[in-house]
């Protein structure tokens, strides 16, 4: 009798269980047109996504093209820069090392990097290592120091932090940093006598059979079956960009990436760390990684009947209330690509998405928010209810450009040095142009009004690179002693050798 009520009940939760999973199925049902219908707005050229479900892979689809010109399709093998999704792994491996015992998140950083120093006693003293993944050091966006004026070393690199003005006090509040995740890269090529992209590698690459994986340009330009990037112009032309050269900024964001191998790395994630039986990041960490250690923006109000702070970030990752569910998420940005990872933990639902578009953060939410409406049983939007609002491509201009002189351009000319960034040069051409040349790149630099001007792209180059504000400081006497650029909130200032 006990047997019959055992099989019967059993009988009864396969049958649930084949019913959800035909109703997530159903739920599917016309997500293809909506994606391609958005790709069309957004001028995307190319794009790849998979959904996993309790575990499993429960839709993998690519669309469009690696390579317009040619017309080489998408497929789940295809390379793409994945950007800042970089962090995640980064911190990772810090969990990793913290399992084994050779650190804690809460060690000052100087503990297994003898050469650190931060700009003041006060970060020496309270930054930690935690602080650094949670974005609460300070140290903020000094993007600019390694995206012009590249380093032979990571060493080096993070040598300058003693002299780079912090964009906010240790743990005022949330402040993104690449030069942050940098310094954790170091921290474990110290404990390990390794490289980070051999640590990646050892650590997690090959565990998880992310085989087509890697973490440099040149590895990424080689490679077959690799998507090429895209933009959109100003006059609405979709134009082919260059890869994003990383330099010494690797450990945030130079992993270049495959549907196939992310979905591995989404996968484990959703299994609390493990993979294929393996544990590969401590469960712990893992809890640690998801949780909020840094609030951005939170809220409490009566009208709601849930109340969870609504953006902070963990280890690695953003997390999010979604109409009352826990959602943690990284997006990645470099030129010509964006890419996004949405977990949501509680209900072992994961999305990936990878595209050869730069700047299409809104097109990847819109796509993420589409598939976790249909898979949970939300409320739905149309495709066209959302915005529609691709990044820019700022445009390459000829340097035959006529630029309105009413100056003499001379005594701007010279060397300008700043200790956390480096030296720069400032030129004329033959023909009265004024130009910037940077140790990574060369500018134009278009006169706004008296010692104040504004860069624009000249030449191609491998990095993202927004107009900035350029203006000369001079004496009582019309000498030229300082040039002031806004590569951060407060704006840094390069000395002119004399």
């Amino acid at each position: 009798m006990k047997k019959k009520s055992f099989l019967a009940l059993l009988f009864v939760f396969v049958l649930k269980v084949n019913s959800q999973q035909k109703g997530i199925y159903n739920n599917l049902k016309g997500l293809d047109t909506e994606i391609e219908s958005l790709m069309k707005a957004y001028k995307t050229v190319g794009l790849t996504v998979s959904i996993a479900k309790n575990h499993k892979v429960i839709y993998a689809k690519s669309f469009g093209y690696s390579d317009l010109k040619n017309k080489v399709k998408v497929n789940a093998n295809t390379l793409f820069p994945i950007g800042s999704v970089t962090k995640q792994f980064t911190s990772a491996l810090i969990g990793i090392y913290q399992g084994k015992g050779k650190l804690s998140v809460y060690d000052k950083p100087k503990k297994h990097i003898s050469y650190l120093q931060f700009n003041s006693n006060e970060m020496n003293n309270l930054i930690t290592i935690e602080d650094l993944l949670a974005h609460r050091s300070g140290i903020g966006n000094v993007d600019g120091t390694h995206v012009f004026f590249p380093t032979k070393s990571i060493k080096a690199h993070i040598q300058r932090v003693q002299y780079l003005t912090p964009n906010s006090q240790v743990r005022e509040k949330f402040d993104y940093s690449n030069m942050g995740y940098a310094i954790l890269g170091a921290i474990g090529e110290t404990i390990t006598g390794k490289k980070w992209e051999k640590n990646l590698s050892d650590e997690i690459f090959k565990p998880l059979e992310m085989n087509r994986s890697n973490t440099n340009l040149r590895d990424l330009e080689n490679a077959r079956n690799v998507s090429l990037g895209y933009s959109v112009n100003r006059k609405g032309k979709i134009v082919k960009v260059l890869y994003e050269n990383q330099f010494e900024s690797i450990a945030s964001g130079a992993i270049n990436s495959t549907l196939n191998d992310m979905t591995n790395w989404m996968l484990m994630l959703l299994n609390k760390g493990k993979y294929k039986g393996t544990q590969i990041i401590p469960e712990k960490f893992l809890e640690e990684s998801f949780s909020e250690h840094n609030i951005i923006q939170g809220s409490f109000s009566f009208k709601k009947k849930y109340n969870l702070l609504n953006d902070a970030y963990g280890y690695g990752w953003f997390t999010h209330n979604y109409k009352n569910l826990y959602r943690v998420n990284h997006e990645g940005n470099v030129s010509g690509f964006t890419s996004s990872i949405t977990l949501y933990p509680y209900k072992e639902l994961g999305i990936v998405i990878l595209t050869n578009q730069g700047s299409a953060n809104l097109l990847t939410k819109a796509i993420t928010d589409i598939i976790t409406n249909r898979i949970l049983n939300l409320k739905r939007k149309r495709w066209d209810e959302y915005t529609v609002n691709y990044g820019i491509e700022s445009d390459v201009f000829s340097e035959r450009t006529t630029l309105k002189r009413n100056q003499s351009y001379s005594k701007y000319v010279g060397k300008y040095t700043n200790k956390g960034y480096g030296t720069l040069e400032i030129t004329e051409s033959s023909d009265n142009k004024l130009q910037v040349i940077f140790p990574a790149l060369k500018m134009g630099l278009k006169s706004e009004k008296n010692d104040v001007f504004n860069s624009y792209r000249i030449v191609e180059t491998h990095q993202n690179t927004p107009s900035f504000n350029f203006k000369f400081i001079e004496s009582d006497k019309g000498k030229i002693l300082e040039l002031v650029i806004n590569f951060q909130q407060e704006p840094v200032i390069f000395k002119k050798e004399q």
